[in-house]
């Protein structure tokens, strides 16, 4: 009976599911055109939306699949012959999986093989997009088919469910900086993915239900309180999120000797060097600086490998006054605005042996203005947790300036090319991947080894696997690095003349760990780590004045 009901569907839908397969292959096309040919901007912004559209047109299908058997309602055919449930649901999964899943898997893995990625990493991200357009696109949709008898109606449902969704995230974006992990977005996949494995379970249940019971008011009734209690799970709190980061990690954490501890002068100010090793400095825009203040502490880390970058990802910190009372506890590295909405957080750069931090940095933290007023001059037992995440450096890769589509370690497929203006050297990148968390570029000359000054930068995701692959199963990443200036107020080393010889040393960094740890400050003054520019600023805001007589 599942095969006669799969046949009967192919032979109502078939011109639907053509349609919706023909539209993802034009969107693999153009992505193709994307990452061969030189495109303009407008062409870009077609990339981005058409895919909106394919997926759309994949919910339609799977609605429209439901309803040419409906569950609402008692004068259907299916009821009267009769047909066993469980083979019409059987049917209907076997429909999504042959005609939806199977043949985008497909068009997937030839586009990203057809570029050159290798078969295997095309396999890979061929199948977590399926699996994760599954959770997210199809079964929702089963499930909206499920409860409703028509797509008019399945539209109706869905926008309002859609419109009570959106009101709960409102409500929740206002949160505190400790209840989730999405900043800094490195552990922002932990939620995401609980997120999507959750709305998974929800959708199964209800259309298992649905199918079986056919009691419709219940089934939307539970279907809607399911919906809104997964999105408090976008908030998971950090502590899980880093657990399961730390499962994941490929060392594992007692086998890192990484020591974090209090510096023996305690009253030093020399700055660390290297990306962001002083903490956010004037990142703070002017209604955060209203809010915050800023600590230097003197930390000394050591027993950093070779070859290594230390980032901090989260600090906690806890103030502890006479009497072991708590006065203050709350995140280091990000501030809520009190003047809006919404929290900002500085996950930064800690050590760094590639960039040559001194081993006496100068950690920054964030404390709201109301506390350290309140507690600057008190005597306290300061407590710090620190999240971190150590990065391992893979090997150097060399790259001429003009090249083509080529596997470079790390970074997927890649091509360099200088840009329309003649001034930077363009490293287009197109991986099946995670792009690197870290990097560092520079352009050199083989002959002279002079260079130009490096691009170091960090991101914050340690995803797996590629985030939302809602447009392609593969992701694209462009790095520019300037070699000239138009203007001719500044020059490099490495210019015009010398560009064609020139090289780009790539190093990439991939974490290796997820560490914690914890540093004590059994008696200290808030005020003697008050950082000097916080101080510059908070003399000169809002200084009193008045008119000469």
């Amino acid at each position: 009976m599942v095969w006669h009901l799969f046949k009967k569907d192919v032979r109502l839908l078939w011109p639907f599911a053509l349609i919706v397969v023909a539209g993802q292959a034009v969107n693999g096309a153009l992505h193709f055109v994307r990452d061969h040919f030189v495109t303009s901007l407008p062409f870009g912004y077609v990339t981005i939306l058409y895919p909106m559209v394919v997926l759309m047109g994949m919910a339609s299908l799977a609605v429209t699949l439901v309803h040419q058997d409906p569950l609402p309602g008692t004068a259907h055919d299916w009821l009267v012959r009769p047909v066993p449930r469980r083979d019409l649901l059987l049917a209907k999964l076997l429909f999504v999986i042959l005609l939806i899943h199977l043949p985008m898997l497909l068009l997937d893995f030839s586009e990203a093989t057809f570029i050159g990625t290798p078969a295997r990493e095309a396999l890979f991200a061929a199948s977590t997009r399926s699996v994760f357009l599954f959770c997210a696109i199809t079964a929702p949709a089963l499930m909206l088919g499920a409860v409703t008898a028509s797509l008019a109606e399945a539209i109706l449902v869905g926008a309002v469910v859609a419109l009570g969704l959106a009101a709960v995230i409102l409500l929740l974006s206002a949160s505190p900086p400790y209840s989730s992990p999405r900043s800094p977005m490195g552990l922002g996949w932990v939620p995401t993915a609980v997120t999507h494995a959750g709305l998974l379970l929800v959708s199964a249940a209800i259309v298992v239900f649905q199918y079986f019971r056919r009691r419709t008011r219940t089934a939307r009734t539970v279907a809607a309180i399911a919906l809104l209690a997964l999105v408090p799970l976008s908030y998971l709190p950090f502590a899980p999120s880093f657990a399961v980061q730390q499962w994941l990690s490929p060392t594992a954490t007692e086998q890192v000797r990484i020591d974090v501890g209090l510096a023996q002068e305690t009253r030093t100010r020399t700055p660390a060097t290297g990306a962001d090793a002083a903490g956010p400095g004037d990142r703070l825009s002017s209604p955060l600086q209203r809010s915050a203040i800023q600590l230097q502490l003197p930390v000394r880390i050591g027993q950093m490998p070779r070859d290594s970058i230390l980032f901090v990802d989260r600090i906690n910190v806890r103030l502890i006054g006479p009497g072991d009372r708590l006065r203050y506890q709350g995140v280091g590295n990000c501030i809520r605005n009190l003047y809006s909405t919404g929290t900002a957080c500085f996950p930064s750069e800690y050590a760094s042996v590639a960039t040559g931090t001194y081993a006496i940095p100068v950690q920054t933290l964030i404390l709201p203005k109301q506390v350290y007023t309140e507690l600057k001059f008190e005597p306290l037992r300061v407590e710090v947790d620190y999240f971190l995440t150590l990065f391992t450096g893979r090997p150097q890769v060399s790259l001429g300036t003009s090249e083509r589509l080529r596997p470079v370690a790390g970074m997927g497929l890649c091509r360099t090319g200088i840009d329309e203006d003649g001034d930077a050297v363009n490293l287009n990148c197109v991986s099946a991947r995670t792009p690197p968390a870290c990097m560092t570029i520079v352009l050199e000359d083989p002959r002279t080894h002079v260079h130009n000054p490096p691009l170091h930068q960090c991101g914050f995701d340690y995803s797996p696997v590629i985030r939302g692959p809602f447009e392609d199963p593969l992701v694209r990443f462009r790095i520019t690095l300037p070699f000239s200036d138009l203007s001719h107020l500044i020059r490099f080393p490495i210019d015009a003349p010398q560009i064609q010889d020139a090289r780009l040393l790539l190093k990439t960094y991939a974490p290796a760990a997820h560490l914690r740890r914890q540093l004590i400050f059994p008696a200290a003054r808030l005020s003697d780590w008050e950082a000097p520019w916080a101080k510059a600023k908070e003399a000169t805001a809002g200084s009193p004045y008045r008119l000469a007589n």
